[in-house]
């Protein structure tokens, strides 16, 4: 395990300046005083010294792990509390001890903000590591490996991936097929603050007796924070382009909202088109023009990296014959076949690794 000292690496590599510094800490200082006021009103908790415990108590909430501590085991202690908010889900989580964490892929989009101590994570993207502020981002497929110091504390807000496809779907007009991938942490500055400061207002309206009255309030809240997400995903993506922030033509709008809503069963092009009240020959000339596709080569991107999501997911022994037609394919061969030239290996390979 690699000992963490106070060193910033990756895209954490400037430390907060002047006015920047004082309102991070302030904003942090904040956070750690709703933190502990939200954490006393949540009912689900988990607490153990057993760190076969802890692992399985870890997996069962987020994914597959390995937790190892090479020195002061007697110390170990897991504190894990966690509650629904809106459609997310915050959660506290602390070690009481130097740890390591293996983590494989959580299938949700997972921001860890850290409130005391330091933190380092690595991740296919990068490194980071940093202490207080520390803002941590982990992709539905991304393993990562992290090492905590004793005093490290940290609160989690987890985004399901299809919350946060349908969002983009809203906001965008489009689908982005391909699995949102991060950065691992936030670069110190203007970011970073605008995140603390709304995790102020998420922690100060997470306590049950707020949730229960301010039901539209956390809707609101919740909405932002998905905002957010996407934002920071364009940034670390180098993504948006001129047809990203253009307006769709209506009909193809409500053809993709029809297509992500029903690509699991078989769908005709005709039945695409009356789904969005236009031609079969206006809307494969809108689609030409927008997504550079036909419909039904969209619908077909779509449900193969749905199949490759599930098959990175899956554990082994997995039916792929299921997966297919989970995903809408009713031919096994024709799907291997269409998988393979897509992604360069076959569903059996992917579902191994």
């Amino acid at each position: 395990m690699v000992r963490l000292r106070p060193a910033i690496l990756g895209h954490n590599t400037q430390p907060a300046q002047g006015e920047n510094h004082h309102l991070q800490g302030a904003l942090i200082h904040t956070l750690k005083v709703q933190a502990r006021a939200a954490i006393a009103s949540w009912s689900n908790s988990h607490s153990s010294a057993d760190l076969k415990e802890a692992s399985q108590c870890l997996e069962n909430v987020y994914s597959g792990n390995v937790i190892t501590v090479e020195k002061d085991r007697a110390t170990f202690d897991m504190h894990l509390h966690s509650c629904k908010f809106n459609s997310l889900e915050l959660a506290s989580l602390s070690f009481g001890t130097e740890v390591d964490l293996q983590q494989s892929p959580t299938g949700t989009l997972l921001i860890s903000t850290q409130l005391q101590g330091w933190a380092q994570t690595r991740n296919h993207k990068g490194a980071s590591a940093g202490g207080a502020g520390l803002v941590m981002f982990d992709g539905s497929h991304c393993s990562a490996s992290k090492q905590f110091s004793e005093d490290s504390w940290r609160v989690h807000v987890r985004i399901p991936k299809d919350l946060l496809r349908s969002k983009h779907l809203e906001v965008y007009g489009h689908d982005h097929p391909s699995p949102l991938d991060f950065n691992p942490a936030l670069a110190c500055g203007e970011a970073q603050i605008r995140w603390l400061g709304l995790l102020n207002v998420l922690l100060c309206n997470a306590t049950s007796p707020s949730q229960a009255a301010n039901h539209g309030t956390a809707h609101c809240i919740s909405e932002l924070v998905l905002m957010f997400a996407l934002e920071e995903y364009y940034k670390s993506a180098r993504f948006i382009t001129t047809r990203h922030q253009s307006v769709l033509p209506k009909q193809v709008k409500i053809a993709l909202a029809f297509i992500h809503e029903q690509r699991q069963r078989a769908l005709t092009l005709g039945e695409i088109a009356r789904a969005a009240n236009t031609s079969v020959r206006a809307l494969c000339d809108s689609f030409a023009k927008s997504h550079q596709t036909t419909p039904m080569r969209y619908l077909r991107e779509l449900r193969l990296q749905d199949a490759r999501e599930l098959l990175r997911e899956s554990p082994p022994g997995t039916l792929i014959a299921d997966i297919a037609e989970r995903c809408g394919f009713t031919h096994l061969g024709r799907f291997s076949a269409a998988y393979r030239n897509r992604f360069s290996e076959l569903p059996s390979e992917t579902l191994r690794r």
